[in-house]
């Protein structure tokens, strides 16, 4: 506890003894009273009598503060504890002292539901169902074209290019797979039975003629033709006459067989 200047049976005192290293030790006493000392190492000189008064009175006013601050810091807990058993007893009204702890139990472990059900990657995804996997003009020329080919072609959308057409994994490494991996086609006609490819279609709108997607249009083509890949290009449109669509399929050798 500190004690006030004028209460101290002597004034306090102040002597220096120097210390290996250039550092001085400042020594206080209470007048007659040796028990009461104190020790204060500081670079250069030592700290002014007055400053470490009041740091040793902050210490001493810290010290008589602190059980009251552990008392009433344990007294919260106890009625926060008092609270939770109360609850406990209201809610749950356990006959024994196993029911209690049980009931006790599940209070504890009732949010981990909760947390999981936070925690599950699912929930997370920011994803949607786009409703379905066609356009309004893709699903006319879909129609369209499914009464053409009839039971002669099968019909896939939106096929990945790199499931079309592929390369040797030493050409795959040198940059030529990554080229087709994220390009997509509108339709490809396959064989009913073995699937084999027949043709592949892209309905070119008005986005195909700027110059990255002609870009873009020109490698397929390229590509689709070093694979032996027939290509047909449609005008996309709103509708679609099925006998000029037949026409056009008849003109390509591989399709001749389409029946009228």
């Amino acid at each position: 506890m500190a004690v006030p200047s004028s209460d101290l049976s002597g004034e306090w005192k102040k002597r220096s003894k120097k210390r290996p290293g250039g550092q001085k030790a400042a020594f206080l006493r209470t007048g007659n009273d040796n028990r009461a000392e104190v020790c204060v190492v500081v670079k250069g000189c030592g700290l002014p009598v007055n400053r470490i008064d009041q740091a040793i009175a902050c210490l001493a006013c810290f010290g008589d503060i602190l059980p009251a601050i552990m008392s009433n810091l344990i007294a919260f807990i106890v009625v926060l504890i008092a609270l939770v058993f109360a609850m406990i007893i209201i809610r749950q009204k356990p006959k024994s002292l196993g029911e209690f702890f049980a009931a006790l139990f599940d209070l504890i472990n009732s949010d981990k539901p909760a947390k999981a059900h936070r925690a599950d990657p699912v929930q997370s995804f920011p994803y949607r169902s786009k409703g379905q996997l066609l356009s309004k003009g893709e699903m006319a020329f879909f129609h369209a074209l499914k009464k053409v080919v009839g039971e002669q072609s099968a019909i896939a959308m939106k096929v990945r290019l790199a499931d079309i057409i592929t390369c040797p994994g030493s050409e795959w490494n040198k940059g030529h797979g990554n080229r087709i991996l994220q390009k997509h086609v509108d339709f490809v006609l396959i064989d009913p039975n073995s699937t084999s490819i027949q043709a592949v279609i892209e309905l070119n709108d008005k986005t195909h003629k700027r110059e990255r997607r002609q870009k873009r249009d020109e490698f397929l083509a390229n590509a689709l033709s070093a694979a032996g890949i027939l290509l047909i290009e449609i005008p996309a449109a709103a509708s679609y006459d099925t006998e000029e669509l037949r026409s056009i399929l008849l003109a390509t050798p591989r399709l001749q067989d389409t029946p009228q």
